[in-house]
């Protein structure tokens, strides 16, 4: 128990691995303001379509989030609303990111 005790405080220092962030810090790892806040391009069904679009936004050099309900993984789910995954990338390359998805077949060309 000692152990454990000694580890928290540890680790709720500043600076420390696994430390809280306190005041200005973050733990964000994709966001953040302006060009750079994340911005909702799609909806897909299913992880087949949601990893062809993260393997070809990645192959494009674009960074990409896809935010999905983990029941529909769980389960297997491939259609319906708990299959469904929101692709995400930077606003700033939101644009091509939406043509790379329209070029693998996975949007329409209609906004």
């Amino acid at each position: 128990m000692d152990a454990v005790l000694r580890w928290r405080r540890f680790a709720q220092r500043p600076g420390a691995p696994g430390a809280r962030p306190t005041g200005g810090e973050t733990t964000a790892r994709f966001g953040g303001d302006g060009q750079h806040a994340p911005v909702r391009i799609a909806v897909v069904d299913g992880p087949l379509a949601s990893g062809m679009a993260r393997a070809a936004l990645e192959a494009a050099d674009i960074p990409v989030l896809i935010k999905q309900d983990s029941a529909g993984v769980i389960y297997g789910l491939t259609v319906g609303a708990l299959a469904a995954a929101e692709i995400w990338v930077p606003a700033a390359l939101a644009e091509r990111a939406r043509s790379v998805l329209i070029g693998i077949g996975l949007l329409d060309e209609t906004p």
